[in-house]
């Protein structure tokens, strides 16, 4: 009979032999590669990070489709990287890259996440001859970006650039695709640059600087458009974007129900949220859904809940309390007035 140590080192031997220890080795071999290549997306680094063969576009043969080197410490990238002309997915997320210009080569790429790194410019995605033709998906979130630019991605539909230091959008306009654009958590404090956007239909700007719309050209397909966190005390500006039907304005600093009277140049809007206002906090929730029914009539969703149909009745009553009492105080104005001039005239005899 075999020993117990003979027979487990023959096992040994005949994993070793099929590749049993196969996952632990590539892990291994990973990360000595790092160590190695240091930070430099460059040759075994490089080729470790390709996976996913599928066939080429001009269906001619297979070649890998996705490169993702994300939270491997990379700070630049090789020109090499611009070689797999056949990449499709390009993830790098979670390093320290600055310049992604060898990727701006890649023809056929169709999404790409470089967030999450030390990016100061995409002026690379701004060649005037175009680049990443195909590309519909952008994300080039928490950076360290100070301006936009125009991009010259013809197909571009989905950009998030939130958590970036963007102050400024002037050259931006006339992205004819895009449909979804995050440009929350930055520095801006207008719209200026906010234009030619024919297609965009959800508009993320939260947590900015904004004191005001200057600058907004029309939106004709805008559906949601999230302002939250921003400095507005007045609505000017708005009949841009009359298509909207979700409008979050939390945690601003309007101060009068007035003021929403501005938003009746949004016919379509239906789902509004101002909580975190001076106004909400002062009448109190229940009371400000109420005169924000008397304002906006069509509204089905306030603050995050659905307007119910007493809420809606009792606007309506409140309203035509208001609009009798008004009458009223006019018709004892104008009695008032007649009774003095009468008076007068009574007095000259």
């Amino acid at each position: 009979m075999q020993p117990r140590s003979s027979r487990n080192r023959s096992s040994q031997l005949q994993l070793q032999k099929t590749g049993g220890f196969q996952g632990a080795s590539s892990q291994s071999d990973s990360e000595d590669i790092m160590a190695e290549e240091g930070s430099v997306l460059e040759g075994d680094l490089l080729r470790s990070s390709l996976s996913q063969i599928s066939k080429t576009v001009d269906g001619s043969g297979y070649a890998f489709a996705r490169l993702d080197c994300s939270g491997k410490e990379v700070s630049s990238l090789a020109e090499a990287v611009g070689d797999y002309t056949h990449i499709r997915f390009v993830q790098m997320s979670n390093n320290q890259i600055k310049d992604i210009t060898p990727v701006s080569r890649l023809p056929h790429v169709l999404s790409l996440n470089c967030s999450q790194n030390g990016i100061t410019q995409l002026e690379c995605l701004a060649n005037p001859e175009g680049c990443l033709p195909f590309c519909q998906t952008l994300d080039a979130s928490t950076n360290a970006m100070e301006k936009l630019g125009n991009l010259k991605m013809e197909r571009l539909k989905r950009a998030n650039v939130s958590g970036n230091q963007i102050a400024s959008l002037e050259g931006f306009e006339g992205h004819e695709a895009i449909e979804v654009l995050n440009l929350s958590k930055n520095k801006l404090i207008n719209c200026q640059g906010i234009g030619n956007l024919p297609a965009l239909k959800e508009l993320f700007m939260s947590e900015n600087e904004i004191k005001s719309l200057e600058g907004l050209q029309e939106l004709p397909s805008l559906d949601l458009w999230d302002l939250s966190g921003n400095k507005l005390d007045t609505l000017d500006g708005f009949g841009g974007a009359a298509s909207i039907t979700t409008l979050l304005l939390k945690e601003n600093q309007v101060s009068t129900v007035k003021e929403f009277e501005k938003l009746r140049v949004l016919p379509k809007l239906r789902k509004f949220d101002a909580t975190g206002n001076p106004i909400v906090g002062e009448l109190g929730d229940e009371a400000f859904r109420i005169e924000l029914l008397i304002v906006l009539t069509r509204l089905t969703e306030i603050n995050g809940q659905e307007v119910t149909p007493e809420e809606r009745q009792q606007a309506k009553g409140l309203e035509a309390d208001r609009i009798r009492q008004e009458e009223e105080r006019k018709k004892a104005e104008e009695e008032a007035a007649a009774a003095a001039e009468k008076e007068g005239e009574e007095a000259d005899q």
